[in-house]
C-alpha cells in the first residue's frame, strides 16, 4: 500500500514536471530565437526540438514511476507556453501575434518525434520499459 502511494506521488510529480518544463522550453526557445533571430529559419525550430528531446529524456531518469502520459502532458502544455509568449509580446514588445494558434499547431507537428525519441532514449538508457 505504501509503495503504491509513493509511485502515485512520484508519477504525479513527473506529470507536473513535464507540464511545467514544456511551458518553460517553449518560452526559452522563443526568447532565444528572438534574440538570435533564429525563428525565421529552420534552426529556431531545431533548437526547440533539441530542448524538447533533452527534457523528455530527463523525465524517466528523474521520475522512475512515470509513463508515456508525461509525453502527452508535454504536448498539452505547448498552447499555454505559446499563449504566454504571445501575451508577453503583446504587452511588453507591442507585437501583435494574432496567428499564434497556427504556431501551436506547428509546435504540435514539430515536437512529437523529439519527445518520443527523447523519452524512449531515457527509458532504454535506464532499463525500464514499461
Amino acid at each position: 500500500m505504501e509503495s503504491s502511494l509513493i509511485q502515485v506521488r512520484q508519477s504525479s510529480t513527473g506529470l507536473l514536471y513535464s507540464f511545467s518544463m514544456s511551458i518553460i522550453v517553449v518560452l526559452v526557445t522563443y526568447r532565444i530565437g528572438a534574440s538570435l533571430r533564429l525563428f525565421d529559419t529552420f534552426w529556431g525550430w531545431a533548437l526547440g526540438a533539441l530542448f524538447f528531446f533533452c527534457i523528455a529524456a530527463s523525465v524517466p531518469v528523474l521520475f522512475q514511476a512515470c509513463s508515456w502520459v508525461c509525453v502527452l502532458a508535454m504536448l498539452g502544455a505547448i498552447p499555454f507556453g505559446v499563449a504566454a509568449d504571445a501575451t508577453y509580446d503583446f504587452f511588453v514588445n507591442h507585437i501583435d501575434r494574432n496567428l499564434f494558434p497556427f504556431e501551436i499547431v506547428f509546435w504540435w507537428v514539430v515536437t512529437p518525434v523529439p519527445l518520443l525519441l527523447g523519452y524512449g532514449t531515457g527509458r532504454l538508457r535506464y532499463g525500464r520499459r514499461t
